[in-house]
C-alpha cells in the first residue's frame, strides 16, 4: 500500500496526483488466524503486525526537526465461547492487544477485554448485552492512560430490524485534556440485517 499524506489539498486539491517516492515508504500488513469449532463453542485467534519503511516527524513537541527512519507494531486478538446454556443463549468473550514502540508513536499500547451474552433466538425477549474495558497507553508528554468502560444492550424490534443503547464511561479521554479528566458518552444504534 502506498503512503503518502492524504489531507494536502492545498498542492494537490483533487488528491489525484500522486509522487511515489523512497520518503513516503510502503505499508505492509500481514495477519494469521486459527478457528476452531467444538460443538456449541467457537475460538478464534488472529495476530498479525504491521510495517511502514517510509519516513516520518514525531508528533512530539519539540521534537519536530527529528525524522523517523520507520514504524512498526503488532496486534493479537482472541474470541472465544466462554459458556453456552441449552434454550437460554450463550455467553462470549474477547480480548485484544496492541503494542508499538513508545518512542516512535504517541500512543503505542492497548488492551481491550470484554464479554457479550447472546439470547437464544427462541426465547421470548432475543437479544444481546454486552460489557467491555479498553486501555489505550500514551507516552509521557501526552498525558495517561485512556481508559474505557462501555455497556450495550442489543434488541430486536422486528425481524431483521434492531436497536443498540451503548453507555460508555471514559477516564482520561485523549490522555486528558484540560476540558476533561473524564467523560460519559451515550450512543444509539439501530439497523437492518438480512
Amino acid at each position: 500500500i502506498h503512503d503518502s499524506l492524504p489531507l494536502d489539498f492545498e498542492n494537490n486539491p483533487y488528491n489525484l496526483r500522486w509522487q511515489p517516492g523512497a520518503k513516503h515508504g510502503l505499508y505492509l500488513l500481514a495477519e494469521g488466524r486459527l478457528s476452531l469449532q467444538k460443538e456449541q463453542s467457537d475460538f478464534i485467534a488472529k495476530t498479525g503486525f504491521y510495517y511502514h519503511s517510509g519516513s516520518f516527524h514525531p508528533l512530539k513537541e519539540g521534537e519536530e526537526d527529528f525524522i523517523h527512519a520507520s514504524n512498526r507494531g503488532c496486534y493479537l486478538i482472541v474470541e472465544s465461547t466462554l459458556k453456552t446454556w441449552d434454550h437460554a443463549g450463550k455467553l462470549d468473550g474477547f480480548i485484544q492487544i496492541g503494542s508499538s514502540p513508545w518512542h516512535k508513536n504517541q500512543h503505542h499500547g492497548y488492551l481491550g477485554v470484554g464479554i457479550t451474552f447472546t439470547a437464544d433466538p427462541a426465547i421470548r425477549i432475543p437479544g444481546q448485552a454486552g460489557f467491555a474495558f479498553a486501555c489505550a497507553t500514551f507516552d509521557r508528554f501526552h498525558g495517561k492512560c485512556e481508559t474505557t468502560f462501555e455497556f450495550y444492550l442489543k434488541h430486536e424490534i422486528s425481524p431483521g430490524f434492531y436497536i443498540q443503547p451503548d453507555f460508555q464511561y471514559i477516564l482520561h479521554p485523549g490522555g486528558a485534556t484540560p476540558v476533561a479528566d473524564h467523560a460519559f458518552a451515550f450512543l444509539l444504534r439501530t439497523g437492518f440485517q438480512l
